[in-house]
């Protein structure tokens, strides 16, 4: 959830900036924790990336235009390659390697459905998909945060614990637990839509303080001292 408001945020700064001097640059993340299946969540995140990976190793290898076995193959290789550009680490190749995965078992899933299986058609299939699809991504973030193997087995070993100590305050947990359903609902709510459409919609005087809401989080929240984005490491 850290790295969504960390690259998102500064993505948008991006775009921003660039619109300034007439420059108009695609969104680089579509509300991904929305996402109805992992297919679906790569065509929203990282989206410069996403579509990078297709184009320039996916497509060469062959995409899915040789058969089951080599699509599924081609999925791993680029998945496990876009896992490295992170940087060479075994933590990104599992990430990576996961994701692959995942999406190997999505296509396998919906040729076996054919189809038969619509979630935009039924709300409730629609909403367990979705949560399904935000829960593994969010602990497959586990692998690519944890910087190795011990700290890694130490964080899923606490996860399967049943009497693990509260390591947070009780305010602290609530207000993440808030965040963490507000940032869902969020993207729920606009992932067939956008940012821009929605404040198109807001008279003047709605969008001016909702700016000025924005800038007075920011000071507020800046802590004045110099922060590296999280993704600036790669």
């Amino acid at each position: 959830m850290v790295v969504q408001y960390d690259f998102s945020g500064y993505s948008l700064c991006a775009i921003g900036i660039a619109l300034c001097f007439g420059f108009e640059f695609p969104d680089n993340f579509r509300h991904p924790y929305a996402a109805r299946g992992f297919s679906d969540f790569w065509r929203r995140w990282h989206i410069s990336l996403s579509a990078w990976l297709r184009d320039y190793l996916y497509v060469p290898l062959g995409g899915n235009r040789s058969g089951a076995w080599f699509t599924q193959r081609n999925l791993l290789l680029t998945m496990l390659i876009g896992g490295l550009w992170h940087g060479a680490s075994w933590m990104f190749v599992l990430w990576g390697g996961l994701h692959g995965l995942y999406l190997v078992i999505e296509r396998a899933l919906r040729k076996t459905l054919d189809g038969r299986w619509t979630p935009r058609r039924n709300g409730y299939a629609d909403a367990l998909l979705t949560l399904g699809t935000f829960l593994v991504v969010a602990l497959t973030w586990i692998p690519f945060r944890a910087p190795d193997w011990p700290a890694l087995s130490r964080i899923v070993s606490g996860l399967l614990r049943w009497d693990f100590p509260m390591q947070l305050e009780a305010m602290t947990a609530l207000v993440s637990l808030i965040a963490i359903a507000a940032t869902v609902q969020w993207h729920f709510a606009l992932r067939d839509s956008s940012l821009e459409t929605e404040l198109g919609r807001w008279g003047t005087v709605t969008q001016t303080m909702i700016v000025a809401i924005c800038l007075i989080m920011i000071f507020l929240c800046s802590g004045g001292d110099e922060r590296a984005f999280i993704y600036f490491q790669f």
